[in-house]
């Protein structure tokens, strides 16, 4: 930096050289006839050779200062990376900033060092101009400089609140980031529940408070631009005015050289200016990049040796009075539980009680203690551990595998560990590289994983086998599959000593959980005597276990073989088994193994057609479309508003180059020696010489002119002041509507269109292309249009002295339009690929923060992080080329402007003797500013160019084809227009649907015309209050189903009718809302309870406090306004109390206890039957006691019936029975 910082020094010596010393000669020569043409020449040559020693020296600071900056941003992406392998409890809202650190602040960090190296340039060039002044004029004018101490203050004082604001600003768009992330998660719940408008509202609310300190923050910013170049043509006015009231001459020789370095006191300013907020700038981003590295790490505390104090020879594990602490992150002091309510937990008596199952909060933002525990494992034991829902199975495997940091009590593994979550994890890859993850390729082992794994024949009904490419994290893929993967991922790790398996066997059919269960852990983890830690709720799995642990309270309560346990009368577990026996069929696990409800299944090669299609749409475009342009014009106000802001521009820069205009008027008659107003002239000292033209007391109309010179600062005050209120008005109107446009886009879109673009491309454009449009666009493009009016008024006015100079600027623009033509060839292209780029790092972020635990009982953070940095390389990569492709037009520019402001000078020579000197003066003093800002406002137009990419993208996601949605006024939203509410809507009854008839009419679905049909003449009835079985194969059409009745896709043809009335022809919102879902994975925002229950308010708080009392949820929540902090089981059973609370008459649901113990799962089972036992309820069946309550079986086939009726019926027809057999033995998806 220190040697950069040289380089711009002698740019900047190089500048100031060549306007001070050689134009003022220049200007002399003009106006003497006898002027020899070769010391005339020189002059002008060494004019020409200084401005290109300028040219060279400042291209040469910006290159050493792009690979300074982007080796900073890469260093701490990385460095912030490294810390997130590192954290101790990482919560969501540590996640949510993490993300926005690493998208923003380390971003704006590269934009610190950059200004930062040209900033420092700012109080050289004002000493510089100080001294030149001084000793033009002496001391006396230095008085006019006063306006620039005064100026750096109030810079300062802009640049602290704009930064201060722009903090503020920060801190609220994590939150609104935060809100979007959870609705991509949660994105099909929405869709579903009909809750769109309420996240809508809440994140508008956040985004207006957001804009509030944006709008002020834009004030601030403008403010500080439009005094740049307001100041030096003040400056001038007051110096010159000063010095001729003290009875001085004035010579257009002093005086217009002294304009030009007034113009350089501007570039001060603005790099003063971009110092303070560079400052600032940087201390926002140290100080949240630090609140990150400053938050606690994880102990290591896997050990390799095994000769140890804390552990005999054949020990695995060893844990002495540990105690964790797992706090939240919104409330991390949550009142502790009374012992008295532990001991009613304690208490097994009735079994229709949900809330003695639950246990202390196993949870993610209210205190869950772990422990005291002491445990000893020996080597090659297999320990089964199970416990009621919330009890502390998962944060016990979570503490051992390193995700958590212990508090109290030690704890040491001794060996390798390898980890399947409860909730498998995998990252954007092929499914080989989510197996393999990072070790040696040994196709033999391979083999034999997947083969334990009964992933063989999966791999094959894919497009591409294992090298299909998972999406975001594993969207394509079925629930079983991803579960599969995760534990064949663990056999493949040789290293591994010990395994750590939550609940891994959940999401199976019987036949093939067995077949995994023998395979994979008896057959190949037991026989190589691995240490197995073994957590399920399928108790007859723990018949094989060594020893058994029952965890209650986040305590071990029960220890023993299983014989010894189930001998014990009053035991937990003896209840556990008790419950199972009553329930005999929940060990005969799930008859389907997929998610089918919530997952929008999609061709592979389909996804990747489109992505090619897309890209292909992309590289098509040769420039940002006119419709972009004509978008961000109509969201700052439309052409009216335009009109006004060019107007207010034209009297901001008008007045200052008009102020330039009048002082030549002031010299003399303009381009003629017929009235010289004078033969006098003054040395330093006042001594009168010979010469044609100067200004002084005694000049005729002294008077007057000072009088309107005087009065030009009022109107570029003026001027300035309404520029800055009407852009400001415009460029954040345009950041409300696009915003505002874009969210509502977002919760109109279909999930087909999502799911195609990927989380990472939709995350960005909230993230990135609205951080542009807040923040760098508006700047950019206040930047630009400034200098724009600057360069126009440079050739109105040396036009205005030689008219010849508009024949050489016009072979000069062709030049430019010829290199243009060859740069917009790339750099728009770059500016996509670029902010493409972006994505994998955003995902791989979001991908680290889900499998942190699996990361680390791995021990694969260096593998992770050398991705992440080839991740980061490769971005920075095109980011560079980008940087370097607008220098490489900037370094041709400043030639051009060279050659233009040497043919000023040319001129100068060949009409000498014709024009006068103040005339001569201002154009030379106006065209040497062509050489900084000519070349910077063609970077600024294409810089800002590249930024409308932002919006060209935001215009592009507002074009795809989206669904009809209810508006928030109550309006309807229809593929981006509005239009009047259907007329059916009122003729319905007010509260449809009454009874719950449904009726498929021959439906037939796809996903777009070119795609096969996916249901295929469906046609069955569901009778009102009737239980209907929906199974079959992967596939087969039963997800599509509930695609249908939701209207997630519409009908290609035939109808569906719930009580007589054709659901096309009801609005969504309304169809939604009387519908209700229960998904396998519960949905739940991180907000408050009462959020979660009834984000739309439409419910009393007794109403409330009801359902979470029937789902036994009342005993841990302290208020309806606390944010939410429950285990897994108990956010399903927060969204069972959400179903309950709709008491809708049709409910969908997709094995809502799937991930619970068989006893809660029972009692659940009971309280749905009971509280919709007047709703018609479709179940997608995953466990054969799911049938046992369905009046109907629907058994679907290629997208067709296969068999519809009674269950007694159908299984008394041969060709049922087979094909059921035959659905039982298949290894599904």
């Amino acid at each position: 930096m220190l040697l950069t910082s040289l380089v711009y020094i002698i740019s900047l010596i190089f500048g100031f050289i060549s306007p001070t010393l050689i134009m003022k000669n220049v200007i002399a020569l003009a106006k003497d006839q006898e002027t020899n043409k070769i010391d005339g020449m020189a002059w002008v040559g060494l004019l020409i050779f200084c401005e290109l020693g300028r040219v060279f020296f400042i291209t040469l600071t910006w290159a050493m200062s792009y690979r300074t900056a982007y080796r900073l941003k890469a260093a701490s992406m990385g460095l912030v990376y490294r810390k997130l392998l590192r954290i101790g409890n990482l919560t969501d809202q540590v996640s949510s900033k993490l993300l926005n650190v690493i998208s923003g602040d380390c971003g704006r960090l590269y934009e610190v060092i950059v200004s930062c190296q040209v900033a420092i340039g700012g109080p050289i060039v004002l000493v510089m101009c100080a001294v030149y002044i001084w000793y033009e004029l002496g001391w006396l004018p230095l008085a006019g400089l006063a306006v620039f101490p005064l100026a750096y203050p109030l810079q300062y004082f802009l640049a602290k609140g704009s930064g201060s604001l722009k903090r503020k600003a920060i801190q609220i768009k994590d939150e609104r980031v935060s809100l979007i992330s959870q609705a991509l998660q949660h994105f099909k719940f929405l869709k579903m529940f009909g809750w769109e408008s309420y996240l809508y509202n809440t994140i508008s609310d956040v985004r207006e408070r957001e804009r509030t300190y944006l709008l002020k923050s834009q004030i601030f910013q403008s403010l500080s631009i439009v005094i740049g170049p307001a100041l030096p043509h003040i400056a001038a006015i007051s110096t010159f005015l000063l010095y001729i009231t003290t009875g001085k001459y004035l010579l257009p020789a002093q005086a217009f050289t002294l304009l030009f370095v007034f113009s350089l006191l501007f570039f001060s300013i603005r790099m003063l200016n971009s110092l303070y907020e560079s400052w600032y700038s940087f201390r926002i981003c140290s100080e949240r990049i630090k609140s990150l590295l400053v938050l606690p790490e994880i102990k290591d505390t896997s050990e390799k040796v095994c000769d140890t104090n804390h552990a005999s020879l054949d020990e695995a594990i060893v844990i002495e009075e540990l105690n964790l602490v797992r706090r939240g992150s919104f409330d991390p002091q949550c009142s502790d539980k009374d012992e008295e309510d532990k001991d009613k937990r304690k208490e097994f008596k009735n079994i229709n009680s949900i809330e003695r199952l639950l246990g202390n909060s196993e949870c993610d933002n209210m205190s869950f203690q772990l422990g005291p525990i002491d445990l000893h494992v020996k080597k090659g034991s297999f320990l089964g551990i199970c416990g009621y829902v919330g009890s502390g199975k998962t944060t016990l495997l979570e503490t051992i595998a390193g995700a958590l940091t212990t508090e109290k009590g030690t704890l040491h593994v001794f060996g390798r560990t390898a980890y399947v979550p409860q909730h498998p994890w995998l990252f954007k890859g092929t499914i080989r590289e989510n197996i393999v993850f990072g070790e040696a390729f040994d196709s033999v082992r391979y083999y034999n994983c997947i083969e334990s794994c009964c992933l063989i024949n999966d791999f094959g009904a894919l497009p591409l086998g294992d090298l299909t490419r998972v999406n975001n994290s594993g969207s394509n893929l079925s629930g079983g599959q991803r579960q599969r993967i995760s534990l064949a991922r663990s056999l493949y790790y040789q290293n591994a000593e010990i395994y750590l398996l939550d609940d891994p066997l959940s999401g199976l059919d019987n036949r093939v959980g067995r077949s995994v269960f023998e395979n994979s852990i008896l057959n190949k983890l037991r026989k190589q005597k691995k240490t197995i830690l073994f957590v399920t709720h399928q108790l007859h799995y723990l018949k094989h276990c060594d020893e058994i642990l029952v965890l209650s309270d986040g305590s071990i309560e029960e220890r023993g073989k299983h014989e010894d346990l189930i001998a014990v009368k009053d035991s937990i577990y003896n209840s556990l088994w008790s419950c199972l026996s009553q329930h005999p069929n929940e060990h005969e696990e799930p008859l389907i193994e997929d998610s089918d409800i919530l997952d929008l299944q999609m061709d592979v090669g389909a996804v990747t057609n489109a992505k090619k299609q897309q890209l292909e749409l992309e590289k098509s475009r040769k420039d940002v479309s006119p419709d972009v342009y004509w978008l961000y014009i109509k969201s700052c106000g439309g052409w009216m508003m335009l009109a006004v802001v060019i107007v207010a521009f034209s009297i901001s820069i008008g007045s200052t180059a008009f102020s330039s205009w009048w002082l030549k008027r002031w010299f003399g008659k303009p381009d003629s020696l017929e009235s010289e107003v004078a033969s006098h002239s003054s040395d330093e000292n006042g001594t009168v010489t010979k010469v044609d033209e100067y200004i002084s007391f005694d000049s005729p109309d002294f008077e007057f002119n000072r009088d309107v010179y005087a009065g030009l600062i009022g109107v570029i005050l003026f001027g300035s002041l309404i520029r800055t209120i009407f852009y400001v008005m415009a460029t954040m109107k345009a950041c409300k509507v696009l915003h505002m446009k874009l969210l509502r886009q977002f919760f109109c879109s279909r999930i087909k269109t999502l799911e195609r673009m990927g989380t990472g491309q939709v995350f960005n454009l909230f993230a990135r292309d609205i951080g542009e449009v807040d923040g760098s666009l508006p700047n950019n493009m206040e930047n630009f249009m400034q200098n724009i009016f600057v360069v126009l008024s440079v050739l109105i006015l040396v036009s205005s002295v030689f008219p010849q100079f508009l024949v050489f600027a016009f072979f000069v623009f062709l030049i430019f339009t010829f290199y243009r033509k060859i740069y917009n060839a790339a750099i728009r292209d770059l500016k996509r690929i670029e902010t493409r780029s972006k994505s994998p790092i955003f995902n791989r972020i979001s991908e680290t923060v889900k499998g942190l635990g699996t990361i680390r009982a791995f021990n694969k953070e260096r593998l992770m992080t050398e991705e992440f940095e080839k991740f980061t390389d490769a971005s920075n990569s095109v980011a560079y080329t980008f940087s370097a492709s607008v220098r490489w037009l900037s370094i041709r520019l400043d030639f051009l402007a060279v050659l233009m402001t040497g043919s000023v000078a040319v001129f100068t020579l060949i009409f000498h003797g014709t024009i006068s000197a103040a005339a001569v003066g201002l154009a030379l003093a106006y065209a040497a500013q062509l050489s900084g800002v000519f070349q910077f406002t063609m970077r600024l137009a294409s810089e800002t160019e590249a930024k409308f990419v932002s919006v060209e993208r935001i215009h592009t996601f507002l074009s795809h084809d989206a669904e009809e949605q209810l508006n928030i006024d109550g309006t309807h939203f229809n593929n981006g227009q509005i239009e009047a509410p259907l007329k059916i809507e009122a003729e319905i009854h007010p509260h449809w649907p009454t009874v719950g008839h449904v009726k498929f009419d021959a439906v037939t679905l796809s996903y777009s015309s070119t795609d096969p049909p996916i249901l295929r003449d469906v046609s069955f009835e569901v009778q009102a209050g009737q239980n209907i079985g929906i199974i079959g194969r992967t596939g087969s059409g039963k997800s599509s189903i509930g695609n249908a009745l939701f209207r997630l896709t519409e009908l290609k043809s035939g109808s569906i009718q719930i009580d007589g009335v054709d659901i096309s022809k009801i609005p969504l919102k309304k169809l939604r809302n009387a519908m209700c879902v229960i998904s396998q994975d519960p949905c739940v925002f991180h907000k408050t309870i009462r959020f979660n229950l009834d984000a739309g308010r439409l419910y009393t708080d007794n109403e409330l406090w009801k359902v979470l009392e029937k789902t036994g949820l009342k005993s841990s929540i302290d208020n309806l306004d606390s944010e939410v902090g429950l285990s897994h089981g108990q956010k399903q059973l927060l969204c069972i109390a959400r179903a309950l609370l709709r008491q809708s008459k049709i409910i969908f649901i997709d094995e809502a206890t799937s991930n619970m113990d068989v006893e809660t799962a029972a009692v659940v089972e009971k309280l749905l039957a009971e509280e919709f036992k007047y709703s018609s309820i479709f179940i997608v069946a995953h466990r054969t006691s799911a049938l046992a309550s369905c009046e109907n079986l629907l058994m679907m086939e290629d997208g067709g019936i296969k068999d519809f009726g009674p269950i007694d019926v159908l299984s008394k027809k041969p060709e049922f029975k087979q094909s059921f057999e035959k659905f039982e033995n298949v290894a599904l998806e």
